[in-house]
């Protein structure tokens, strides 16, 4: 494995509150979809797993580790500035989160890598699992079907006991987070018996509101899902990250005029034994979280 050596005089340290603003502006940078509510909740969920990079006291590079759990951990938020790439900044935060996973006897660390990230992670061992779209487009008003439920609190369990299923593993501290900072984004659907048979939330980003997690058990659920939140969100600008292996969730992006944008790679290290079932995966929750 040939990894970049770090400049002498890096420092990798952990975040902090007071690091956010700068965190941002190097967010922004970049061109992604963070807000500084997404910074505060990995520093309020993970506090201990969250990094800065600093070159002679310049906040340089950022990355975010979560632990889901003794067989996941999540990595994300690997960003440097590009007037200082290729300077071992990237190899540093690496070893500073995947250290820390390690620590915490982390059967299995995954993250969604971009393409320019790609060969980075590959040579610290991760392997290529399946490929993400990207999909964009403006949200419409429509019609969805009276299974569909709107959030209450007593939701929130057989919401979270659904996703287990789905994403592979118990991502609760997270997925509760997301979806009560969100109600009003926030829907299930159930079958005739009552049964919950999916779910979706979404949430405001800089540009974009981020849709997802989207999951379901069919694809009549699926598409009810979709059409609520379209509406919900109408007249907006949204993104979905959804798995290229699900060919129902890409035709529904299309079907509803959201277009791909740009690919990531969802990658993993170790024992991949908890691996959910992708095709009932129809947006990730984003490729900070998984």
């Amino acid at each position: 494995m040939t990894i970049s050596k770090p400049h002498q005089d890096l420092h990798i340290r952990k975040m902090t509150a007071q690091d956010v603003t700068v965190a941002m502006n190097l967010k922004n940078i970049v061109g992604w979809n963070q807000v500084e509510s997404d910074w505060n909740r990995f520093l309020k969920l993970e506090p201990d797993g969250c990094f800065i990079a600093e070159l002679k006291a310049t906040i340089v590079g950022t990355a975010i580790g979560l632990k889901y759990c003794d067989d996941l951990g999540w990595i994300g938020m690997i960003i440097t500035h590009p007037d200082f790439q290729k300077q071992g900044i990237g190899s540093a935060l690496m070893y500073a989160v995947m250290g820390y996973l390690s620590s915490g006897r982390v059967k299995a660390q995954k993250l969604d890598a971009t393409p320019v990230g790609f060969s980075l992670y590959k040579r610290f061992g991760f392997i290529s699992e399946y490929d993400i779209e990207r999909r964009v487009g403006t949200a419409l008003k429509m019609s969805y079907p009276d299974t569909i439920r709107a959030f209450t609190c007593d939701d929130l369990k057989r919401i979270i006991e659904f996703d287990s299923h789905t994403f592979g593993v118990n991502r609760e501290k997270v997925l509760a987070a997301l979806i009560t900072e969100n109600p009003d984004f926030t829907a299930s659907c159930v079958n005739e018996h009552g049964t919950l048979c999916g779910y979706i939330t979404a949430r405001a980003g800089q540009s974009h509101v981020q849709i997802g997690p989207w999951s379901a058990d069919t694809s009549e659920s699926a598409e009810a899902l979709l059409r609520f939140i379209l509406s919900r969100l109408h007249d907006r600008s949204v993104i979905l990250d959804v798995p290229s292996i699900n060919r129902t969730a890409i035709d529904f992006c299309n079907k509803y005029n959201l277009n791909y944008k740009r690919g990531f790679i969802r990658m993993y290290k170790g024992e991949n034994k908890h691996a959910g079932i992708p095709k009932k995966i129809y947006a990730i929750s984003g490729p900070e979280k998984g």
